[in-house]
């Protein structure tokens, strides 16, 4: 396991959770309906598998400093050396970078983003260059923002041959009270399909990054809200999701600390299936761990031990069946669930945020 952005412990937790729990022995011990909570995570995998999602990310990686900024290539060599999370492929790692940037005092001039060069612009996917350019015979872009072309994903990327809708990145900007504020809107056929705010702010050496909104498929609705907050050596994310409907709820907080060589982290999340609940409460460093599961209030698993090599044990004894751990894995793997949407929500405009925190 890495040190630095896995110092909350969280994915050694998620690796082994499994492997763990099939070793516990003895009576079974507390019960819930397994099987209603896995049909809610295969909903919200269902949502995270649409067809408008899957445009959202594909635009998201395609959406470049040229297609935003042709005039700032002063500002891209400088863009690159923040950019240094992006490659390692961590949210956490971007969420704690990212809100570290913000920790950096803003130019006055950070909000509004968007420039008037591209305000009222509608922008489509040209493949040969690999980024989206300005189509000055397309009409209906917000007039504080510009609109993207979103388009079927094939391999990760657009399809320019296959339109399924548009993306509305709105500057608020003018008007707020953050440092920086842009809202997306996708909308595919007549219905829409993601719509979220993002704000940056600093104040007093501390940054702060929010994303809230909803997206849907078909049949159901994630509402979500994340809130990362960073300043040197200390992260702290809170956030809920949740998925009305099926009276499906995740809430939680993750906080991490470095002094020196020294790291700690906690995750405390709630997630709720109806009726039943389960907590997660961890805490550890890169050397040991410790925390509980509980299942509607009461202890279900402890852990403890190295996190290369956890121990878990249901307090008295007994086993998990194959649904329960199913289950308890989907519940711990939620956190990084919430880390992996932070960094898609934040793809197609990092570049803008990061732009306007160098300028």
């Amino acid at each position: 396991m890495s040190n630095g952005s896995r110092g909350c412990l969280a994915l050694a937790f998620l690796a082994v959770t499994v492997t763990g729990c099939e070793t516990a022995t003895g009576p079974d011990e507390g019960a819930f309906d397994a099987r209603a909570a896995l049909a809610d995570y295969q909903a919200l995998d269902a949502i995270l598998a649409s067809d408008g999602w899957r445009g959202f990310l594909a635009m998201g990686g395609a959406v470049s400093f040229p297609s935003v900024a042709p005039g700032a290539e002063f500002a891209v060599a400088g863009a690159q050396s923040l950019r240094v999370f992006r490659g390692a492929g961590d949210a956490r790692s971007f969420a704690a970078r990212l809100a570290g940037a913000g920790a950096t005092p803003l130019h006055a001039a950070s909000a509004p983003v968007i420039s008037p060069l591209h305000r009222g612009r509608t922008l489509v996917y040209d493949a040969e260059l690999g980024r989206y350019v300005v189509d000055p015979d397309r009409t209906g872009a917000p007039a504080t923002g510009v609109r993207l072309i979103v388009y079927q994903s094939v391999a990760g990327k657009p399809d320019p041959a296959h339109e399924i809708g548009y993306a509305d990145l709105i500057d608020e900007g003018d008007a707020s009270a953050e440092d920086i504020a842009l809202r997306l809107v996708v909308v595919s056929g007549e219905r829409t399909v993601l719509d979220y705010r993002t704000t940056l702010d600093e104040s007093g050496g501390h940054g702060r990054i929010t994303v809230d909104g909803f997206l849907r498929d078909e049949d159901d609705q994630l509402d979500f809200e994340i809130d990362v907050s960073g300043s040197e050596g200390a992260l702290d994310v809170a956030f809920r999701m949740a998925v009305e409907s099926r009276s499906f709820e995740i809430e939680g907080a993750v906080a991490g600390a470095k002094q020196g060589e020294s790291e700690t982290g906690d995750i405390d999340v709630s997630v709720a299936h109806g009726g039943e609940s389960f907590r997660v409460a961890l805490t550890g460093t890169p050397t040991s761990l410790g925390g509980t599961v509980y299942l509607n209030g009461n202890p279900f698993v402890e852990v403890s031990g190295h996190p290369d090599a956890p121990v878990f044990a249901r307090p008295g004894g007994g086993a998990l069946t194959q649904l329960e751990r199913l289950v308890l894995y989907r519940v711990v793997d939620i956190v990084e669930d919430v880390f992996d949407l932070f960094e898609n929500l934040l793809d197609p405009i990092d570049e803008l945020v990061i732009l306007a925190v160098i300028l």
